[in-house]
């Protein structure tokens, strides 16, 4: 399996042109080309996530927020661009799912308005109307994934409060 093919997964269930148009969604570093053993799944791709997806030999990061919102200038081995610099050098792919995943049915804005009580959301402001959509569980992503011939491929759920690994492996 390959970049390409974990990204095409996710658009299924979260399509990028529900993402905002001052967002940067897709993939974002990298090489759609490039095979994928092990994907990180995490919130901010910082320096410290570099580092744990290096040391767990990552192919793909999948980030809520993108790595290179707006401005970045340079790409250097310090300053602002650095993540970016040693994820190039790594040969790590980052692909970000920001405002989609909020907009999409049973995203973010969704599981929101759920916790906080508030029945028949809407959208507020410039937020696109959603398509149908679906709300996956871990276990039914692994399956679909599985589904789809991403077998043996693991994903790293790595936040700073919680951690947790998904197999996408065909029985």
């Amino acid at each position: 399996m390959k970049v390409k093919d974990i990204a095409a997964a996710i658009e299924r269930i979260v399509p990028l042109e529900l993402a905002q148009d001052w967002d940067n969604v897709g993939l974002l570093v990298g090489d759609a080309g490039r095979k994928v053993k092990r994907v990180l799944l995490t919130i901010d791709v910082t320096a410290d996530v570099v580092a744990e997806a290096r040391k767990l030999k990552t192919d793909l990061i999948v980030s809520y927020h993108p790595i290179i919102w707006d401005g970045l200038k340079k790409v250097t081995v310090d300053g602002s661009g650095s993540a970016v610099y040693d994820l190039i050098r790594a040969g790590i792919s980052v692909f970000s799912i920001h405002t989609a995943l909020d907009t999409v049915a049973g995203g973010v804005n969704d599981g929101l308005a759920e916790i906080l009580g508030i029945e028949d959301a809407k959208p507020l402001g410039d937020y696109v109307d959603t398509p149908g959509g679906g709300t996956y569980t871990f276990d039914e992503l692994g399956e679909d994934l599985a589904a789809s011939g991403f077998s043996n491929t693991e994903f790293v759920l790595q936040g700073e409060f919680m951690s947790s690994v998904l197999r996408a492996t065909k029985p």
